[in-house]
């Protein structure tokens, strides 16, 4: 490790977790057990603990994943946030910043749908953002994904954070050994990991219309954030993508 890194490493801020909550699934679930047990009891530990904390919410919402795919499960609950006036903030990938066009595919069935109802969406542009330093400079002008598992969750009796390895899809859902650890009671943490996020998602593009995105200075820009090959490509995974979902 470089002699700078090291003292980067050194100066990042600390913080203590008043109330930890660690959760992980366990090993086992896959397809099979799936349909044998449909809400995988015996295996999906994570997504209980995330759907309590979740329903738990009075106030703020904010999910960064870098796959954004909903199920009946996840669409229930966001439809209950609504219900309950919650504030929703989603951070995900655009086209232009995964290399999964089949996920982009299904997300773009459904994004704007998402804006109609109040829900604020950013999606990343694909490109470098400038908070660390890189080793090799040519790298900054790679095509660049966002691919951080964050949740915040904002209540009237304490605001909590959640990082971990879990994304917003029937893989981590039913599939995956996930795991997630939660801290609450440090609205000081809360306040960073939500500035970082903001911070990030604001650099790339906000959906405000069908089809239509802005970036942070209001020009409006491709809401897929890439052209040709590659919307076409897309447009072609829809079909297959939505066939499969229940896989992905």
């Amino acid at each position: 490790m470089k002699p700078s890194l090291v003292l980067f490493y050194y100066k990042k801020k600390r913080y203590s977790c008043p109330e930890t909550t660690f959760t992980t699934d366990a090993p086992g679930g896959s397809f099979w057990t799936r349909f044998k047990d449909p809400y995988s009891d015996n295996y999906r530990f994570l997504r209980k603990t995330i759907f309590d904390k979740v329903m738990s919410v009075d106030q703020e919402l904010i999910l960064a994943s870098p796959y954004l795919l909903n199920n009946r499960k996840s669409e229930h609950l966001m439809q209950t946030m609504l219900n309950k006036q919650v504030k929703l903030t989603l951070y995900t990938n655009s086209l232009s910043s995964t290399d999964a066009s089949y996920v982009a595919a299904q997300l773009y069935q459904h994004v704007y749908d998402w804006q109609k109802l109040g829900i604020t969406t950013y999606v990343h542009a694909g490109e470098w953002i400038a908070e660390t330093e890189v080793v090799f400079p040519e790298t900054r002008q790679a095509r660049w994904g966002m691919h951080s598992k964050t949740q915040i969750y904002k209540r009237s009796n304490g605001n909590e954070v959640m990082v971990g390895t879990y994304n917003i899809d029937n893989r981590s859902n039913h599939y995956n050994t996930e795991m997630g650890l939660f801290c609450k009671g440090n609205d000081e943490l809360v306040q960073a990991v939500e500035a970082s996020i903001l911070q990030r998602a604001q650099q790339g593009y906000k959906i405000v219309e069908n089809e239509e995105a802005v970036d942070r200075n209001g020009n409006k820009v491709n809401v897929y954030g890439a052209g040709e090959p590659d919307t076409t490509k897309m447009k072609y995974m829809w079909l297959p993508s939505w066939m499969f979902n229940f896989l992905l």
